[in-house]
């Protein structure tokens, strides 16, 4: 993630006066990701890649999120190769 305040002026990039540095929240309050600076989870083809521990972590969770959602459209009878995407968000609490 980008350093929440601009480098020249120090001013937070949303304009407000106070501004969270999401590089330091936990996990576990985080609800959305957005893999621009963790590269996207697919593509993560670099051997040998520097990324930090946050984007690890963004990782490893994708990954788990995605085999579970995969285990339970096999377990519905559903062939991971045709499945498709539900038409409801999926809750991923319960995965």
């Amino acid at each position: 993630a980008d350093n929440p305040r601009a480098e020249k002026s120090g001013k937070c990039r949303t304009m407000e006066e106070e501004c969270e540095d999401c590089r330091t929240t936990p996990l576990e309050q985080i609800r959305t990701v957005h893999f621009t600076e963790c590269t996207k989870p697919w593509l993560c083809t670099s051997v040998g890649a520097t990324l930090s521990n946050q984007c690890l972590q963004f990782h490893y969770q994708w990954f788990r999120i995605r085999q579970s959602l995969l285990q339970k459209w096999n377990n519905n009878g559903t062939s991971s190769n045709t499945a498709r995407l539900p038409d409801q968000p999926v809750n991923v609490s319960m995965l």
